[in-house]
Order: C-alpha cells, then structure tokens, then sequence
C-alpha cells in the first residue's frame, strides 16, 4: 500500500422529474457508485442504486449516464 491515501468509492446523484405514468416518485433519482476504485488504471465496478424508480426512455439514457460517471473518474 502507498503512502498515500487510497480512494475506495465515488458516488455520483442524479435527479429527474417522475414520469408521467405515476410509477415512480415526483422527482426519480439514481446513484451510481464505482467501487474498488483503489488504482484507476485497474478501473472499478459500478453499483447502481434507486428509492424511487428511475425512468428511461431507451437504453441509450442509461449509456450517457455511465458514460458522464465514467468521464468524470478519469478527469
């Protein structure tokens, strides 16, 4: 282990108005943790979490989310 301390977990929130169905909450969120981060050359393991209901409209959404977590680690 460095002398330096060791991240271990990121989690990033993000927020969104309830679908119109009324299947989820009135404002939906979702977590998205990277876990086991330790050193980012190895990468880490995502853990997505949801009180509420999260509501997409194809699974592109879903890619853009990762993929704004994912550009933020690496900045």
């Amino acid at each position: 282990m460095s002398d330096q301390p060791v991240m271990h977990r990121a989690s990033f929130e993000f927020y969104q108005e309830g679908n119109t169905d009324g299947t989820t909450d009135d404002t939906e969120e979702i977590k998205i943790q990277c876990m086991g981060i330790g050193d980012l050359n190895e990468g880490c393991y995502y853990v997505i979490t949801t009180q509420t209901g999260w509501s997409i409209d194809g699974p592109e959404e879903m890619k853009q989310l990762l993929e704004r977590v994912d550009k933020m680690m690496k900045s």
